[in-house]
């Protein structure tokens, strides 16, 4: 089996036309959502720790491991507008195939009223999508972890559809003292098979790692997340807030430092959090997107924009957690899982 995440990289490479991508460019964006509330807490869309969570290895596939064997993990989210979604992932372990995990996530944009030329009523029709998501992890070194997952990708909004294949590959490592850790991940890298229409559209292709280090004598855990590692500007230029102002008195044109803009395009790939476990039953989560808050936040009114806190309850059997992330001034999406182990319930 271990001729697998070479046979997934040549599926990488034969899938993928990968090119620089900002947010708005590709389809099939409801993948960069977070899948766990623990994620969304911390403001990003994965988590480099080995935690023995089926639903942060539903995105960082390195992480599935013998631990995981029988857990199952649920999401819901609640999202604006309306917009509902989440996901499942369920985690085996074989003697000598290995720890799979399989997945499936899903959003649905409700039902709406279609209407002719006219605004005659004809009916209505939904719009949803969903991936279905086969991952497998094994440990190469004591400390150094692998993991990989293929995901087929269905959207359907009315009689418009496409269908496509995805590839996550990721490598983790895990310090003897289990006090840092660290992370890299390729994701969504893929191919649209079946198009909306004429042009073909690409996945929302990332390249990202992160560390996280918790303090020995302190229930504190910090993170360190790096995004879109394969693009340098992310950057919007908004026509009606540019950049660059000129003098109305002396028509000088005026442009940020050299500094101020090369700490604002640094700062845009950096997600930072924070975790608090006093104990085995409570966890407080916060995290800070500086990028959600320089293109979601309105500049007369920012508030939390860009935000996101959560908390994790582990009860009996049960682990539940909650997030919240303030993307706009508008509202905030609402995340929700339980996770549990079906073994335990026949012993």
């Amino acid at each position: 089996m271990t001729r697998f995440p070479l046979v997934l990289l040549v599926v990488i490479v034969s899938l993928s036309a990968v090119s620089a991508q900002r947010g708005g460019e590709h389809s099939f964006q409801f993948l960069e959502l977070a899948g766990s509330p623990r994620v969304a807490a911390i403001g990003g869309s994965f988590l480099p720790q080995q935690d023995h969570d089926a639903l942060l290895a539903m995105h960082h596939p390195a992480l599935i491991n013998e631990e995981m064997h029988g857990q199952i993990g649920f999401t819901f989210l609640d999202h604006y507008a309306g917009i509902t979604g989440g996901n499942v992932a369920y985690s085996r372990t074989h003697e000598q195939f290995g720890s799979y995990l399989a997945s499936i996530r899903f959003m649905h944009y409700g039902t709406f009223q279609r209407t002719d030329d006219a605004g005659m009523e004809q009916g209505t029709f939904t719009a949803a999508d969903i991936a279905l998501g086969l991952g497998w992890g094994r440990e190469l070194h004591p400390g150094f972890r692998l993991g990989a997952d293929l995901q087929m990708i269905l959207s359907s909004y009315d009689v418009w559809s496409s269908f496509a294949l995805g590839v996550n590959v990721s490598g983790h490592y895990t310090s003897e003292s289990e006090l840092f850790d660290a992370a890299l991940l390729i994701r969504n890298a893929g191919r649209q098979l079946d198009r909306f229409g004429d042009v073909r559209e690409s996945l929302p292709f990332d390249i990202a790692g992160g560390i996280s280090r918790k303090l020995p004598h302190a229930p504190f855990r910090f993170y360190l997340l790096l995004n879109t590692l394969h693009m340098w500007d992310l950057t919007y230029h908004d026509p009606l807030n540019p950049r660059t102002t000129t003098d109305p008195i002396t028509g000088e044109v005026k442009e940020p430092s050299k500094a101020v803009d090369f700490l604002d395009k640094a700062m845009r790939h950096v997600v930072g959090g924070v975790e608090l476990a006093p104990g085995e039953v409570i966890r407080l989560r916060l995290g800070y997107n500086y990028r959600l808050r320089q293109e979601a936040g309105v500049q007369s009114t920012m508030g939390m924009v860009g935000f996101s806190w959560g908390v994790g309850l582990k009860l009996g059997r049960y682990q539940f957690d909650f997030s919240r992330t303030r993307n706009h001034m508008a509202g905030a999406p609402n995340f929700f899982s339980v996770t549990t182990n079906l073994n335990r319930f026949g012993s």
